[in-house]
């Protein structure tokens, strides 16, 4: 193990503990959507997604499917991406917490094209090719190696153009980015602590290859984004 490296600890992170408050939960995960937006998230997930769906013709509306939507910050960007490029889209969000997807529907009432749904990743309740994509942010570390496969054979089953998942990296220059990350947007306790929870949750990129592996879905391409996020994309080749 090199010195920059972190060991692999399954942390609880109180975001997943319904206990909380759907206040204080609100808060943290309008902590994550400025981490998104000001460290790089937001804008790796739009450009790769605009990448996998260059074969869809423009005069054909996208569909996007986004796991683990939280507050659904996501989906309203890349909404507002589909908007300024005069692209009709249709996205369905969804997440295994009521809380947050009522909290993501109430957040983007101005944006119809957004429905949202109470989903297991690990077994999506739609049709093969359902969608021209899906996208993941920051929830993959949730699944761990094991559900992590599955909810990957699940992306490219229900995705007729491919998908992107987007997550930390696990090393110890990730963890010291959070944590500086976390003290610049001023953020509550409860991100701050799954902050950290979610680096030691999360995989390495040889973590990454492993579960690619296990998935046993093919042209999935691993690589990063910023050093601190890993990236998983695949382009299906349309006929």
């Amino acid at each position: 193990m090199n010195w920059y490296d972190l060991p692999y600890i399954d942390k609880p992170e109180i975001i997943d503990n319904p206990a909380y408050s759907s206040d204080d939960l609100e808060a943290s995960m309008l902590d994550v959507a400025k981490t998104n937006a000001y460290f790089g998230g937001t804008h790796a997930i739009r450009n790769q997604v605009a990448r996998v769906c260059e074969s869809v013709p423009r005069d054909v509306t996208l569909r996007l499917l986004d796991i683990g939507s939280g507050t659904g910050d996501i989906p309203r960007a890349i909404a507002a991406w589909a908007t300024a490029q005069g692209r009709s889209i249709e996205i369905v969000a969804v997440d295994n917490l009521v809380s947050m997807l009522l909290t993501a529907s109430r957040k983007s009432l101005h944006v119809p094209s957004i429905s949202f749904l109470s989903a297991d990743a690990g077994r999506l309740p739609f049709r093969n090719e359902a969608f021209h994509v899906t996208t993941c942010a920051l929830a993959f570390h949730h699944f761990g190696h094991q559900l992590g496969a599955t909810v990957l054979r699940e992306m490219d089953r229900v995705s007729s153009v491919g998908f992107v998942v987007s997550d930390l990296h696990r090393d110890r220059f990730t963890l010291a980015a959070v944590a500086a990350g976390m003290l610049l947007i001023r953020a509550q306790p409860i991100t701050r602590h799954d902050s950290r929870a979610s680096v030691f949750r999360s995989f390495t990129r040889r973590d990454m290859a492993k579960i690619v592996a296990a998935s046993g879905v093919c042209g999935i391409r691993v690589h990063s984004h910023w050093h601190i996020r890993t990236l998983l994309t695949k382009r299906k080749h349309i006929a």
